[in-house]
């Protein structure tokens, strides 16, 4: 039940920040509908993060470093940070990131990458940008050939846990219709009033779009 009053107050949380960096605008839900997105992708991390937080064990991730202990991307330089895709070493010029393997959040083709060790890798700020939210199960933005194949074969054997289940993705699709309908209510209010005294108000039709929500993750 914490996990769900935890995701719950997720879409609440989100929206109610939105309102408060918004203050200095003329009208503080300008635009509230088109920044919908932000507040999916965040709910949605919380539902797979609850779904697949079990599933990826410490043994899977020994298994991973095994697998990848031959391979030339993830050998450690000084213990500087390694991009896992291109072998670039970190340094001044480049930005590195802790990214998502399988994308956490593509709502086009309804794949939601876990948030566990199994789907998380290094990479450079170039490789991230190259890869973006795009799936690519030939993962020709990989150039390297030989670093290639390792993922390819890290994506056969482990994709039964690096992926949300379609029970999962169902009720993320659920969940992505109440917070478009929250965001609409939202600039709803706006229509009105742009005083920001009336977030009272949206703070109430929030609550019951969160029960619904509730009704939705009681799945989980």
């Amino acid at each position: 039940m914490d996990n769900i009053d935890n995701l719950t107050s997720k879409l609440e949380h989100v929206s109610i920040t939105k309102q408060k960096k918004s203050r200095k605008l003329n009208n503080p839900y300008k635009n509230i509908i088109n920044r919908s997105g932000s507040t999916r992708n965040a709910v949605c991390k919380d539902i797979v993060g609850i779904k697949l937080s079990n599933i990826w064990t410490e043994q899977d991730t020994l298994n991973k470093i095994k697998h990848f202990e031959t391979c030339k991307t993830f050998i450690k330089h000084d213990d500087r940070e390694i991009c896992n895709y291109c072998g670039s070493i970190n340094n001044t010029n480049i930005k590195y990131h802790i990214e998502h393997f399988i994308p956490s959040c593509n709502t086009t083709l309804n794949i939601y990458g876990a948030n566990h060790d199994g789907n998380l890798f290094i990479s450079c700020s170039d490789c991230n940008h190259k890869k973006g939210g795009k799936i690519d199960l030939n993962f020709t933005w990989i150039l390297d050939h030989e670093v290639r194949d390792y993922f390819i074969r890290y994506h056969e054997l482990y994709k039964h846990k690096l992926y949300a289940d379609q029970n999962t993705v169902q009720i993320i699709k659920g969940c992505n219709k109440i917070t478009d309908t929250c965001h609409i209510l939202i600039a709803k209010v706006a229509e009105f009033s742009t005083r920001t005294d009336d977030l009272d108000k949206i703070n109430d039709k929030i609550k019951l779009i969160d029960q619904l929500l509730i009704d939705i993750t009681d799945e989980i």
